[in-house]
C-alpha cells in the first residue's frame, strides 16, 4: 500500500473507541466523575479524528481545503498519489474548524441556558436539550465548522452549568431530563 493511502488508513483509525471503557466502568461502578471526563474525551477525540481524517484526505488527493477533493491530480500516469501540503493552512484549517465548533456549541449552550432559567415543565425543557443538541450541530455544520465538537462542548456547559444551578433547572425538571438522556443514551 504506498505510503499516502497508508496515512489515510491510519487518520481513519486513529480516533479511540471509548465504548468499551465506558461499559466497564458502568460494570465495575467507577465514580462518575472519572467515567463523564473519559465519556467527554471521547467525544472530543471523535471530533478531532473526523478533523484530522477530512483533513488528510484533502492533503493526498489535492484538495484546496477541508472539504470537497478537487478534480485532477489524484493519481498520475505512474500510480503515485501527489500531495499538496501547506502544513501552515492545515494547521489553520484544524484550529478554525476545531475552535470554531467549540465556540457555536459554548454561544448555544449559553443562550439556552438562559431559556432553562425561563421554563419549569420537564418536556419543555427536554424539548430544548434536543434542540440544543441538533441546533448546535446543525449551526456548526452550516458554517464549515464542527459540528461535533459544538454538540460536546454544548453537553459540557448543560452538564456542568446548567444541571447544576437550581435557577436553571428545579430538582423534578433535572431528575426528568437525567432520566430522558439516560434512556436515549441506551440507544446510543
Amino acid at each position: 500500500m504506498p505510503f499516502p493511502i497508508s496515512f489515510v488508513f491510519t487518520a481513519l483509525i486513529s480516533p479511540t473507541d471509548a465504548a468499551i471503557v465506558i461499559k466497564t466502568f458502568k460494570i465495575l461502578k467507577v465514580p462518575r466523575l472519572l467515567s463523564t471526563i473519559v465519556e467527554m474525551e471521547s467525544s472530543f477525540d471523535d471530533a478531532t479524528g473526523i478533523i484530522i481524517f477530512t483533513l488528510i484526505i484533502g492533503i493526498v488527493f489535492g484538495s484546496t481545503s477541508a472539504g470537497a477533493i478537487t478534480t485532477g491530480g489524484v493519481i498520475d500516469n505512474n500510480n503515485s498519489y501527489p500531495i499538496n501540503i501547506d502544513i501552515l493552512h492545515e494547521i489553520g484549517q484544524f484550529l478554525f474548524v476545531a475552535l470554531g465548533g467549540m465556540s457555536i456549541g459554548l454561544i448555544i449552550a449559553i443562550i439556552t441556558n438562559k431559556l432553562h432559567t425561563l421554563m419549569n415543565n420537564p418536556f419543555s425543557e427536554i424539548s430544548l436539550t434536543f434542540t440544543t443538541v441538533f441546533g448546535s450541530a446543525l449551526v456548526a455544520n452550516a458554517l464549515g465548522l464542527s459540528g461535533l465538537i459544538a454538540v460536546a462542548t454544548a453537553g459540557l456547559y448543560f452538564g456542568n452549568v446548567t444541571m447544576r444551578k437550581e435557577s436553571s433547572l428545579s430538582k423534578e425538571v433535572r431528575d426528568t431530563v437525567s432520566n430522558f438522556w439516560e434512556i436515549a443514551c441506551l440507544f446510543c
